[in-house]
């Protein structure tokens, strides 16, 4: 984890780590999107073709677990794509590919806690009702400030 120290506070980010990630996925000369998932229906557990050698993509899942630490923003994306780490199919490979090429464009981004004094806490929360269409199970999530910094 990288740590910058500015006049108004300090940004953790993972630049080397993602840089590395791209390398080992042969993702370097891709192009980068503008969001961490495609913005079409949920990854299916049964569909497509089922990956040869899935411990490529269980590893690719681990790291980018490791990576959520410093970037909330691919949180989400991740805990879809790590509900088929058993039998992993190409359609889940495809995209976890399509959330490298997300980092590539967002290699800078990170956590930045501020220095100000502003101690209140604000919290925010998120449901998906029902989103699994198979187990009808929902998904949610949080996140709590203190002042401006995102601690959780």
């Amino acid at each position: 984890i990288e740590v910058t120290v500015f006049p108004d506070g300090v940004l953790l980010n993972q630049k080397k780590f993602v840089s590395d990630m791209l390398k080992e996925f042969d993702c370097l000369g891709v192009t980068s999107v503008s969001s961490p998932l495609e913005l079409t229906p949920k990854l299916k557990a049964t569909e497509g073709e089922v990956l040869s050698s899935p411990e490529k993509y269980r590893r690719l899942i681990g790291k980018l677990l490791f990576l959520t630490h410093t970037r909330p923003d691919i949180c989400f994306g991740v805990q879809h794509l790590s509900q088929f780490l058993h039998t992993p199919r190409i359609p889940h490979m495809v995209a976890a590919l399509h959330l490298l090429c997300y980092l590539k464009g967002t290699l800078v981004f990170g956590l930045f806690y501020s220095n100000n004094l502003d101690f209140s806490v604000k919290a925010y929360n998120d449901s998906d009702w029902a989103a699994c269409p198979y187990t009808r199970k929902s998904v949610s999530g949080y996140c709590l400030f203190l002042g401006d910094s995102l601690v959780c």
